[in-house]
């Protein structure tokens, strides 16, 4: 950018000088007529009244840089270097263009370029880095002995939002960071989120029937099932689950 500007823009400026000065009805003349009046009035003096260089430089250079901006060069030239130059000029623009176009693909195809996956092997083949709470994340790698190396495919819990460091989250909200951290576009650079990420069902259930991350959708078949609750002897059973009901209709549990 800096080149183009200090370097290139003056180039072109002064070369359409050097084509064009003093040539006969082109836009950069030697001289120019003036008209001088006397301070009464009475008396009037044509002149003609010689142009410095350093002006048609000056508006040569700029006429060059508004071209460029503007992305149209049309000032006229009556030389054929200046008609030469002139072609050049639009041929530079027209680089800009298709450079400043190219330049802009790349990026939008960058931010873009994630590709989904159909299950947790496929995540797995393409070393995806994956967001799971530390329980979770025990859970799977007891499940998928070629996840035993930890640190490689789950996310750290990040230090700077109080966590130890170590692979799966475990601190301040776990089950929620996993779906925070889920961000494939940023995990191709910042190894803080991830690619993909491993969580209950019901979590995700949860936060999308808050309205957030309505944008997730959930890959592949279930990895496996995990027994919660507490076990209940069998001659208490109605009353605990009588308790249970209650504490549901009181607003307790939901």
């Amino acid at each position: 950018r800096a080149f183009v500007t200090l370097f290139v823009i003056p180039v072109l400026g002064l070369l359409m000088v050097a084509h064009e000065y003093g040539k006969h009805g082109s836009a950069y003349p030697t001289t120019e007529t003036v008209v001088e009046v006397t301070s009464g009035g009475q008396r009037q003096e044509i002149k003609e009244r010689r142009i410095p260089m350093t002006k048609h430089l000056k508006r040569s250079i700029y006429i060059t840089a508004l071209s460029i901006v503007h992305q149209d060069d049309s000032q006229p030239v009556v030389t054929a270097g200046g008609m030469l130059h002139l072609l050049g000029v639009s041929f530079f623009i027209l680089s800009i263009i298709a450079v400043y176009t190219a330049n802009l693909a790349s990026i939008l195809a960058q931010r873009h370029s994630y590709v989904g996956v159909a299950g947790l092997d496929e995540a797995i083949s393409r070393g995806y880095r994956i967001c799971a709470e530390r329980r979770t994340a025990e859970i799977v790698r007891s499940l998928k002995p070629e996840l035993a190396d930890a640190e490689r495919f789950f996310a750290a819990d990040p230090v700077d939002l109080g966590g130890d460091g170590l692979p799966g989250f475990n601190c301040c909200g776990p089950r929620r960071k996993v779906f925070e951290m889920l961000d494939p576009v940023r995990a191709q650079s910042d190894s803080r989120y991830c690619h993909v990420a491993i969580a209950p069902a019901e979590d995700l259930e949860v936060e999308q029937g808050r309205g957030e991350y309505c944008n997730l959708r959930a890959a592949g078949d279930t990895i496996g099932q995990v027994q919660i609750g507490m076990p209940v002897f069998e001659r208490v059973s109605a009353e605990v689950t009588s308790l249970f009901l209650k504490m549901k209709n009181d607003g307790v549990l939901e």
